[in-house]
């Protein structure tokens, strides 16, 4: 969260530390927050925290799915398949067009068959929608039909 407010927002980086701090640990859980954005209040920023946490999670699963795998030590000369390529022939995978109606659609039928990103505990906040779809552009989703890949093709 510091991160996207001092790089995306270009709010100070001690700002925006003291920011993402006052959010993350307000122990509640509104879906959105408003925070002083200047020491006399004339401006505000109001953050979707459930979209944040939804959009990290996502990210989160697939970094731990498309991200490289490294062992420990010098690599072997001669790379033994590993499981995770073993399970790629059961994964679907879904390109589709950086276009609202079609990510729309896409999103609508992936909520209907439950999807949520892989790898990441059940229960933490997760948005199935256009927008999710187009702030993470692979997206490694477990599904009621199977595990699903979603790549944007425009971004691929």
């Amino acid at each position: 969260m510091v991160r996207m407010l001092n790089h995306e927002l270009g709010l100070p980086l001690a700002l925006a530390a003291r920011a993402a701090d006052r959010v993350l640990s307000s122990g509640l859980a509104p879906n959105r927050i408003r925070l002083s954005a200047t020491t006399d209040g004339a401006m505000a920023l109001q953050l979707d925290l459930q979209r944040f946490l939804s959009t990290s999670n996502a990210s989160l699963a697939a970094a731990f799915t498309f991200g490289p795998t490294r062992g420990r030590g010098r690599p072997r000369l001669s790379p033994q398949p590993t499981p995770a390529i073993e399970q790629l022939a059961h994964i679907w995978e879904i390109r589709v067009d950086d276009e609202s109606d079609k990510l729309d659609r896409l999103a609508r039928q992936l909520r209907e068959w439950e999807a949520y990103p892989r790898g990441i505990e059940r229960g933490l906040p997760f948005i199935m929608d256009a927008a999710t779809l187009r702030a993470v552009p692979r997206l490694a989703l477990v599904t009621s039909r199977g595990d699903i890949n979603v790549v944007l093709a425009s971004r691929a």
